[in-house]
């Protein structure tokens, strides 16, 4: 069984269209620029994908996000700082986990997180629907009204 992220970026309401793993990393890397920006923020739809024996199973976890940008495109500096410095802290409680030391993460990063999150319409929940459906090939469970018929 193997998982991977899904990423989807908002282009209009209730139109979503599927972003490259590579694309998303040069972002959040600072190596690339989105082109689907509104307002200064790049919406956009992260979904966790289980597969096995390469064909997709579950979406256990979807997050709609609002991603800063600046005036290039450009994941904003202050943001992409806090992201490496959660992410460090994250790194650093696994580390102290394996080791046996209990496991301690502030709440801050979270609910700074939290802010930059978007509530999708209706519209957007059938465009993700429909964009999962695509890529998968099948009718994949995402909700989890989907997934109690099969479980």
């Amino acid at each position: 069984m193997g998982m991977t992220i899904w990423w989807f970026a908002r282009t209009e309401p209730g139109k979503l269209k599927r972003v490259p793993a590579t694309r998303m990393d040069a972002f959040f890397e600072g190596q690339g620029a989105a082109t689907d920006v509104v307002d200064g923020y790049l919406y956009c739809v992260e979904a966790v994908v289980t597969f096995a024996s390469r064909v997709a199973e579950d979406v256990p976890h979807v997050e709609f996000v609002r991603e800063p940008v600046d005036e290039r495109g450009f994941l904003a500096r202050d943001w992409r700082r806090d992201l490496l410095e959660e992410r460090e802290e994250w790194l650093r409680a696994r580390e102290g986990a394996v080791k046996g030391a209990p496991v301690v993460l502030h709440a801050a990063a979270r609910m700074k997180r939290n802010r930059y999150r978007w509530k999708p319409t209706k519209a957007d929940l059938a465009a993700l629907r429909e964009e999962v459906t695509r890529a998968a090939g099948w009718k994949v469970p995402i909700w989890p009204e989907e997934r109690g018929a099969r479980r």
